[in-house]
């Protein structure tokens, strides 16, 4: 499984930096192993009864296939859509990112430890009494990743532990890869980077206290805390923070309007050819109104001569 990851990572890195038509090739490639990867994730999520993220995966390979056919249609075409490539380079630093943390248990652990601190901090200030324990690496060495047990970090005193999706990684470098793979300006990056992304880290520790406090003092299942109340939360948060950041960098929502356009995609050649016979159409009819226009004006002419005419005519007979 490790390797369709790389070598879809590997796909869509290469075909992000090349200039030439081969990166439509290598973003195929990636996007369809990327896709199929996270397909391979469904038993997992649903082992751990994550229903949400279990959903987002199968809908993982319809995605990434179909953006692997939109590649295919640029490669025989010979066009670029700048959409395709935000969305290839966004996953790859996304992707690549969260799992080097994942791969590298030590890496992990010790974020998750980082953020169980300030989650404890944080609860206690509410008169809790809650105590960090010592991380458990289930089973793992320091320096790989060997089986999918969650490394975790216990919060002493409560039925919570801390694992990896609890540090709000994977939602920051989501919003890390798709600002920094927009064309425009650093500047505006940055605006929309500072008002995102430490702003997600900040309530996802606030997520993890109100995880806490309803397991613990309201005594809600872990189930209907974390997968429905944290995850609802935190999905409302993400699309509010996604405005945010459209608003600061309107380049990034012209790459998600161009990703939901690709369904009703043509030719380059052919948009071209209907926006000339619309040309066309329109200059006839401008012709057309026009030529009208002049024959009225003559038909208005001869009878404006027509009865001058007949005006010298009829003062000739009087005198």
């Amino acid at each position: 499984m490790d390797i369709i990851l790389i070598a879809g990572l590997f796909g869509l890195g290469v075909g992000y930096y090349l200039k030439d038509k081969r990166c439509h090739k290598f973003r195929l490639m990636g996007f369809v192993l990327f896709g199929t990867f996270w397909v391979l994730q469904i038993p997992h999520f649903l082992e751990i009864r994550d229903a949400f993220n279990a959903i987002i995966c199968v809908l993982a390979l319809p995605f990434y296939g179909f953006l692997g056919y939109n590649e295919y249609l640029s490669y025989i075409w010979e066009e670029e859509k700048d959409c395709l490539k935000w969305i290839a380079g966004a996953s790859f630093f996304a992707g690549g990112l969260y799992f080097f943390v994942d791969k590298i248990p030590i890496l992990s652990a010790y974020i998750i430890y980082g953020v169980a601190i300030q989650t404890v901090w944080l609860v206690n200030g509410m008169g809790f009494n809650y105590g960090v324990g010592e991380i458990n690496y289930a089973g793992n060495p320091l320096f790989y990743r060997t089986n999918f047990n969650e490394i975790s970090v216990p919060i002493e005193g409560s039925r919570v532990a801390m694992i990896q999706s609890c540090t709000g990684l994977q939602s920051m470098l989501i919003f890390v890869g798709a600002i920094y793979c927009v064309s425009a300006l650093s500047k505006r990056k940055w605006y929309a980077f500072f008002a995102t992304v430490p702003v997600i880290y900040v309530l996802n520790l606030v997520r993890n206290v109100g995880i806490i406090y309803m397991m613990d003092d309201l005594g809600w299942s872990y189930d209907f805390s974390h997968n429905t109340v944290g995850k609802f939360g935190s999905f409302i948060a993400l699309i509010v923070l996604a405005f945010v950041a459209f608003k600061l960098l309107p380049e990034l929502l012209d790459n998600v309007i161009g990703l939901m356009d690709l369904s009703s995609r043509e030719k380059k050649e052919d948009e071209e050819e209907e926006e000339l016979e619309e040309m066309g159409e329109k200059e006839i009819e401008e012709k057309g109104e026009s030529g009208d226009e002049e024959e009225d004006t003559e038909i208005t002419k001869r009878e404006s001569k027509k009865e001058n005419e007949n005006s010298e005519l009829k003062e000739d007979k009087e005198d």
